[in-house]
C-alpha cells in the first residue's frame, strides 16, 4: 500500500516516511503533485539523496498508522517519519470514545472465524466488483452513502464538510486518547533511533474541534520537543483555494504548495535551507497587484478587494522609495533584524546589511533613490534580548558607505520618517526619564537637529505630509492614539481615539487617507481613516495580525506586515476597491 514518488529507491539514501490518512494519500491529485512526491523533489533539487514513501491510507487514524509502522520492518528502517491525523481520528472519537478494538470471541478454529473470514471475502469482492461497474457505483453510494470522491465509508455519518463537526464536543471530550497515541507515536518512532516529525492538519473552513486537536499537536510538540511543522498556519489565508469542494482533501495547487512548505521546513533537518519556489494559492507578484489597483474598482464582494501576500516575502516594516522602483523591508536572519531590498523591475533581492554585521538593522526608510543606487536611513544596534542601544543610520547601496545620523553616542533614535530632505524620528537617552522617547526632526541639508515634541509621555511613529504636518501615537492616556502637529504649532491635536490601541499610522502621498492598525478582539486590524470626513473604513479582518502599512507613491496600492502565529509576510491590498470607487 506504499505510494513511491516516481523514483528508484535507494539504500544509501536517507528514508523519508509519511503516515496519515487521505489528505496524505492524496489520491485526488496527479501523482507528480502528491505532496509527499513533491517534497521529494524538492529536497532532491537542493542536492540531498532522499527517498520519500507515502503511506497515507484513506480512513486511517493515529492508530492504524502506529500499527503499520510496528507491524512493517521496511518502515522502521526510514530515518524520518512524518504523521498528520486530525479529522479521521475526530471522527472515530466521536463514534467510539476510544480506540480499544475488542478482541475477537471466535477460537482460531471455528465456525465463527470461518463466518467471519467469509464476510470480509464478500466485502473485499464487493469493492471490487462495485469500482469496475458503474451501475454498481451508483447502487452502492445509494445504499451506503459511500462518498465517491473521498472513498471513505459510512461511520455512522461519512467525512464530510457538512457532517464532520456533528457532534465537536464529543471528539473534544475524548481527545486525551489522542494525545496519548500521538506521544507513543513520538516514543515508538524516537525507540527506533529515528526522527519523529508532526504535522497539523489544514481545513478549507473553519472547525472548532479541528482547531484543538491541531493545538494538542502544537502542545505535545513543546512538551516532547518534537519537531513540528505547522501546515494549518502556514498554508495562508485564502485556505478554501487549496482544497476541493468539500474543503478537506487538497487540490493539485494546494498539494504542491504544502508540499514546498514541507519541504522548505524538513530541510532545517539536514542543516541546509532551501528557499520557497511554489507560490501559494493567495499570492501575486507585486507586479500583479500594482496592474490590479490600477483597474477600476469592484463591488465589495470582489476578489481584489482580499488581501494578497506578496511574493515569498517575509518580513516586516515596508517601504517604498519615492520612485516606486525599490522595496525595503526588515527580516529576521541569522538571530537578528536584517534589512533587504528589492528591486521591483528584476525581482532580484539585495541583501542591504553585511552578512557579517553584529547588530540588529531594522525599520528602513528611504532617503533618496535612482535606478542604480538609493540610500536607506534606519536603527541600528536593538538586540531582543535587551542590552543593545538603538542609533539611527544612514547607508547608501551599492557603496555600501554608511555613518550615524546623529554624532551624540547619547541620543538614540528608531523608526524613521523621511518628507522634504527631513528625517523625524523618536529620540530618547540612554538612562532614566532620558528614555522616554520624543519627536526630533533633521534637516538632512542643513545636517542640524531639531527636538519637536518634549512631554513626560511616549511618540512613536511618524508619518509627514506634503505640508510637513507630523502624524504620530502618543499615550498621554495610558494608551495610544493617533495625534498630529501641524508646522507652527507648539501643541498636539488628537486625529482618532478608539476603546483599543491604535499603532502604525501610514499617510497616503495626497494626504487624503491615513492607514492604521487596531487592536479589535485578540487580534490587530488595519483601519484607514479619511482625514476630511473623518469616517473610518477596516481594511483587513481574520484572525492574523496586521502591522507596519506603507504606501506606494501610486497613492492606492498599501502593503503591511500580516503574521499569523508562525511567520510575518510582506501583503498588500487596493486601497480603492476596498472603499469601492474609482
Amino acid at each position: 500500500g506504499t505510494i513511491l514518488s516516481g523514483n528508484d529507491i535507494s539504500a544509501k539514501n536517507t528514508k523519508i516516511l509519511f503516515l496519515g490518512g487521505s489528505t496524505t494519500e492524496t489520491n485526488e491529485v496527479l501523482e507528480k503533485n502528491r505532496f509527499p512526491a513533491v517534497v521529494e523533489q524538492r529536497l532532491r533539487s537542493a542536492g540531498l539523496k532522499v527517498d520519500v514513501l507515502n503511506s497515507g491510507i484513506r480512513g486511517h487514524t493515529t492508530q492504524d498508522s502506529i500499527i503499520s509502522y510496528l507491524s512493517r520492518p521496511h518502515f522502521r528502517e526510514s530515518e524520518i517519519v512524518v504523521l498528520m491525523h486530525n479529522i479521521n481520528d475526530r471522527l472515530w472519537l466521536t463514534n467510539f470514545r476510544n480506540y480499544t478494538t475488542p478482541p475477537s470471541p471466535y477460537a482460531r478454529t471455528s465456525v465463527g472465524v470461518v463466518a467471519q473470514t467469509f464476510d470480509q471475502f464478500v466485502r473485499a469482492t464487493w469493492d471490487y466488483v462495485s469500482y469496475r461497474s458503474n451501475m454498481l457505483f451508483a447502487l452502492r453510494r445509494w445504499i451506503t452513502h459511500f462518498n465517491p470522491w473521498t472513498g471513505e465509508r459510512d461511520l455512522k455519518g461519512s467525512v464530510t464538510e457538512e457532517t464532520i463537526d456533528l457532534q465537536p464536543e464529543s471528539a473534544i471530550k475524548n481527545i486525551d486518547a489522542y494525545s496519548k497515541n500521538i506521544e507513543a507515536f513520538v516514543s515508538l518512532v524516537r525507540s527506533q533511533g529515528a526522527q519523529p516529525v508532526l504535522m497539523t492538519q489544514p481545513l478549507g473552513a473553519m472547525s472548532k474541534s479541528q482547531d484543538v486537536f491541531n493545538n494538542a499537536l502544537r502542545e505535545i510538540s513543546i512538551k516532547t520537543g518534537v519537531f513540528l511543522i505547522d501546515l494549518d498556519r502556514s498554508i495562508g489565508s485564502n485556505k478554501t483555494s487549496a482544497f476541493l469542494s468539500d474543503n478537506i482533501h487538497l487540490n493539485d495547487e494546494g498539494s504542491r504548495s504544502v508540499g514546498d512548505t514541507i519541504a522548505h521546513r524538513l530541510s532545517n533537518l539536514f542543516n541546509i535551507e532551501i528557499d520557497s519556489q511554489i507560490e501559494r494559492p493567495d499570492t501575486v507578484k507585486l507586479s500583479e497587484l500594482k496592474a490590479t489597483c490600477s483597474q477600476p474598482a469592484r463591488n465589495s464582494r470582489g476578489q481584489t478587494t482580499l488581501p494578497f501576500r506578496i511574493g515569498n516575502i517575509v518580513g516586516r516594516y515596508p517601504s517604498f522609495s519615492p520612485d516606486g522602483r525599490w522595496l525595503a523591508y526588515q527580516t529576521w536572519k541569522d538571530g537578528r533584524d536584517r534589512i533587504s531590498v528589492v528591486d521591483l523591475e528584476t525581482n532580484k533581492t539585495i541583501s542591504f546589511t553585511p552578512l557579517k554585521s553584529e547588530v540588529s538593522e531594522r525599520h528602513p526608510a528611504f532617503l533618496n533613490s535612482t535606478k542604480d543606487s538609493f540610500t536607506l536611513v534606519f536603527g541600528s544596534g536593538f538586540e531582543e534580548k535587551g542590552g543593545g542601544f538603538e542609533r539611527l543610520k544612514w547607508r547608501t547601496w551599492p557603496s555600501m558607505k554608511s555613518e550615524f545620523l546623529i554624532k551624540d553616542r547619547q541620543l538614540g533614535g528608531a523608526i524613521p520618517g523621511v518628507a522634504n530632505d527631513k528625517i523625524y524620528f523618536p529620540t530618547f537617552g540612554r538612562h532614566g526619564s532620558s528614555r522616554i522617547p520624543d519627536l526630533m526632526v533633521h534637516d538632512n541639508i542643513k545636517k542640524t537637529s531639531i527636538r519637536i515634541m518634549n512631554t513626560p509621555f511616549e511618540e512613536w511613529r511618524p508619518a509627514i505630509g506634503p505640508d510637513g504636518t507630523v502624524y504620530f501615537i502618543a499615550n498621554p492616556a495610558g494608551q495610544f492614539d493617533i495625534f498630529s502637529l501641524s508646522p507652527g504649532k507648539a501643541k498636539p491635536k488628537r486625529v482618532y481615539k478608539s476603546p483599543s490601541e491604535e499603532w502604525d499610522p501610514a499617510l497616503s502621498p495626497d494626504a487624503m487617507w491615513l492607514v492604521f492598525a487596531t487592536k479589535t478582539e485578540d487580534n490587530w486590524d488595519l483601519m484607514v481613516l479619511n482625514l476630511a470626513t473623518k469616517q473610518v473604513t477596516r481594511l483587513t479582518s481574520g484572525l492574523t495580525n496586521d502591522w507596519d502599512p506603507s504606501f506606494h507613491p501610486n497613492g492606492n496600492l498599501i502593503v503591511f506586515a500580516r503574521h499569523d502565529g508562525r511567520r510575518t509576510t510582506i501583503n498588500g491590498v487596493c486601497l480603492k476597491n476596498v472603499l469601492n470607487f474609482d
